[in-house]
């Protein structure tokens, strides 16, 4: 083979121009990003409720938003974290979804958060979420030990910048696509 295209000097060189030629015009109609906008099919609804108890939240608040998300397919697993003062929510879409329905999905996410009914007075309406690349997954938070009266003053000797990560202090539960039917969440 290497004889043949030795012999054939010309012909070498229009494959070797014909290939160069593709991958230019190839390189211009490929689609270059910065910053490409990425989904991570990850979905959180989440729910502040000031005041509350991780036990109160868990029963007035994260029960009764998942019993309006389990009805929804395409979910692969659901995680729900009842903590002090918020209740989240942590949805996973299947991953075999094509783009339009898991776009389907996360719509029915909104309508089922906007159905929820009888929270609370001092719960706030479900915030639905989609993670995308958009959306920083980290965020800095000041953070300080005092009261809010006091934290202008002191704030100087707080702990500084952190990420916005916190203990969770309260109850999780998780159900998952075999389970999104029934009422038993997974351990």
């Amino acid at each position: 083979m290497i004889r043949f295209f030795l012999e054939r000097r010309v012909l070498t060189n229009l494959i070797t121009f014909f290939v160069i030629g593709i991958g230019g015009w190839q390189s211009l109609k490929v689609r270059r990003e910065a910053f490409p906008d990425i989904k991570f099919d990850i979905v959180t609804v989440s729910t502040a409720y000031p005041g509350g108890s991780p036990e109160e939240v868990e029963t007035l608040v994260t029960r009764r938003v998942e019993e309006q998300l389990k009805g929804i397919s395409g979910i692969d697993r659901a995680e729900s974290f009842s903590l002090e003062n918020q209740s989240l929510v942590v949805l996973r879409l299947d991953e075999d979804l094509s783009d339009r329905e898991k776009d389907k999905v996360v719509n029915e996410l909104y309508q089922a958060a906007a159905r929820v009914e009888d929270l609370p007075d001092l719960a706030d309406k479900p915030l639905v979420k989609e993670m995308t690349s958009r959306r920083p997954l980290i965020s800095p938070t000041r953070t300080a030990t005092v009261w809010p009266r006091s934290s202008t003053t002191s704030s100087r000797t707080s702990t500084g910048w952190r990420a916005s990560t916190r203990k969770a202090t309260g109850r999780g539960r998780s159900w998952s696509r075999s389970t999104a039917g029934s009422s038993t969440p997974r351990a």
